[in-house]
């Protein structure tokens, strides 16, 4: 990689930060993306890629004359926390946006992981399944923390979840791990649903379940987490996910590790929590377990022919009930009427499509039920403040961060530093 963008003018001083992170994963991908994008707007700040977790590597840190580090996540928990416990020695400022342990004192930029249990155990209630089951990851903080809310907001709907961890795929192999998957779900009671803590948890429920012959999600529904475009989008079916704020994340900790080198008078840094931004629904999920058969039919059938232009009428009509019956029985089921389920679906199937498709404004509302593409951006811009277009270019670099060739070029690897060592 070369140097950063920003150029050294004559007699001007440059911070260096350290992004200390295993970026195979998702989430130190979107958050050091955001991470170069934030540090833009500080011409002073260089910022730098170190991706192994060493803790020997801490006695060459006063070599690199760094200013700062943000910790991002490994998959090796001891190694973070036997590297977190060195780093207070080194009296840098530091900011942790990993949530791999407990704190040990640094100001924290994390996603909100007890919201993330709530927001999934809610969806997934509100879908109608009532067998709700968590799979994590062993000695993860995040991990325990997303099971914590989900089984605390289960609780309040009388449910009981079952929570199953897996080992770190640090220490097994893929093959291990599938097997080891495969041989729980044979013994599981279905149909359920599967709230899996990472996406890539989400992508080997996925794979397991073809092994066994289980049909997703009319078996087993699947939810994962981290929005991650490789581990959810390669499968068959898709994954449903839950989006996590990224782009504030990395651009928070920015903010916040500057502040902290330069010692803004008066600042007092503090740990931030980001909500999750939504639940993006996709083929993994995309089902209503309810106990009324008529309820699961319409829910079905709006599913099936949103793109037709579906009415409460025709639903009624094709249902063999009376509209009144028909308001009824959803109302008592979903607490919704047909008409705002039905307009409910057409934006969920329309951001889904923005977000995942390069398919022109005009054919997403065609496939969303709108009847031309005027209708569907005045309707869209009612509901969610912004035009098609203007969504799909927000939530892509919410996703994504900067293209990788701007992003390239505000990273530095460890190496390029003459004398570094490891």
């Amino acid at each position: 990689m070369s140097v950063t963008a920003s150029r050294a003018v004559s007699g001007f001083h440059h911070n260096r930060i350290m992004f200390w992170g295993d970026i195979t994963t998702s989430y130190n991908r979107s958050v050091l993306r955001a991470v170069t994008a934030a540090g833009q707007k500080y011409p002073h700040l260089r910022i730098f890629l170190n991706q192994t977790f060493d803790y020997q590597q801490l006695v060459g840190l006063k070599r690199l004359k760094l200013s700062g580090i943000i910790i991002g996540g490994h998959p090796v928990e001891h190694k973070v926390r036997k590297t977190l416990e060195g780093l207070m020695t080194v009296r840098l400022p530091i900011v942790d946006v990993s949530a791999n342990v407990p704190t040990l004192g640094f100001p924290r930029v994390c996603p909100d992981d007890l919201e993330v249990g709530r927001v999934a155990a809610d969806y997934l209630i509100s879908r109608g399944f009532r067998r709700l089951i968590c799979f994590g990851l062993a000695n993860q903080y995040w991990s325990a923390m997303r099971w914590r809310g989900f089984e605390s907001r289960a609780a309040r709907s009388g449910l009981k979840p079952q929570l199953h961890e897996a080992e770190k795929f640090a220490q097994i192999s893929t093959e291990h791990l599938l097997h080891a998957i495969v041989a729980w779900l044979a013994h599981l009671e279905r149909p359920c649903a599967i709230f899996a803590t990472a996406d890539s948890l989400a992508a080997y429920l996925v794979e397991a379940c073809a092994n066994q012959g289980l049909a997703v999600p009319e078996d087993v529904a699947v939810l994962g987490c981290n929005d991650d475009d490789l581990f959810g989008q390669l499968r068959d079916p898709k994954i449903s996910s839950i989006a996590l704020n990224t782009q504030q994340i990395g651009a928070t900790a920015v903010t916040i590790l500057h502040r902290m080198i330069t010692r803004k008078k008066g600042f007092k840094p503090e740990s931030v929590f980001f909500p999750p931004v939504r639940v993006i629904t996709r083929q993994s999920s995309d089902l209503f377990a309810l106990e009324d058969e008529l309820v699961r039919r319409a829910l079905g059938l709006i599913r099936d022919r949103i793109g037709e232009g579906i009415s409460v009428k025709k639903m009624a009509n094709y249902l063999e009930v009376s509209r009144a019956t028909l308001e009824r029985r959803l109302l008592d089921a979903i607490g919704r009427s047909p008409a705002a389920e039905i307009n409910r679906m057409r934006f969920e199937r329309a951001e889904q499509l923005l977000l995942d498709t390069d398919l022109p404004v005009e054919h997403v509302a065609a496939h969303a039920g709108f009847f031309s593409r005027r209708q569907f951006t005045l309707a869209f811009r009612k509901h969610s403040g912004k035009t098609p277009r203007a969504y799909r270019d927000e939530q892509r670099h919410l996703r994504f961060g900067l293209p990788p060739t701007r992003l390239q070029s505000r990273l530095t690897p460890l190496s390029h530093f003459a004398g570094a060592g490891r």
